[in-house]
């Protein structure tokens, strides 16, 4: 049950990330095949604990966002190579001003967009991680 519990939030969580910073990530249109991309990926956030304890790692918040954070940048190029209807594109940036800081304008390649959403989801993971371990 706990499984099902961790499988869930992954799926909201990554659902959560691509709707927020996924800004050039085009997702399949295609039910199945979007099913099959959040069920990937959110297998892939399960199977790092079991992953890093077989490599003799302990898994704490680094251990575990860094080892998710690669397999995310994997996955997500994999997707982009291999997966129907799924694209990376790049984004034009149009800058911003936050009081006092300036942004400016620039693109994003495919590369960016992918080490972005992959450090944020998995970011949110390892939290959700830690926060659920202290409860025990």
């Amino acid at each position: 049950m706990k499984i099902l519990k961790h499988l869930y939030v992954c799926v909201l969580i990554l659902f959560f990330s691509i709707g927020c910073v996924g800004f050039g990530i085009h997702m399949p249109t295609i039910i199945p095949y979007l099913i099959a991309v959040y069920l990937i990926i959110a297998l892939a956030q399960l199977a790092v604990e079991p992953f890093l304890r077989f490599l003799t790692i302990k898994a704490n918040f680094v251990t575990y966002f860094l080892m998710s954070s690669l397999a995310l940048v994997g996955l997500f190029y994999l997707f982009d190579l291999f997966m129907v209807d799924f694209a990376i594109n790049t984004y034009d940036f149009a800058g911003t001003t936050i009081f006092n800081i300036h942004i400016p304008a620039t693109m994003l390649g495919k590369e960016a967009i992918i080490a972005i959403v992959s450090v944020f989801d998995s970011f949110l993971v390892s939290l959700f991680r830690v926060m659920d371990n202290n409860d025990k």
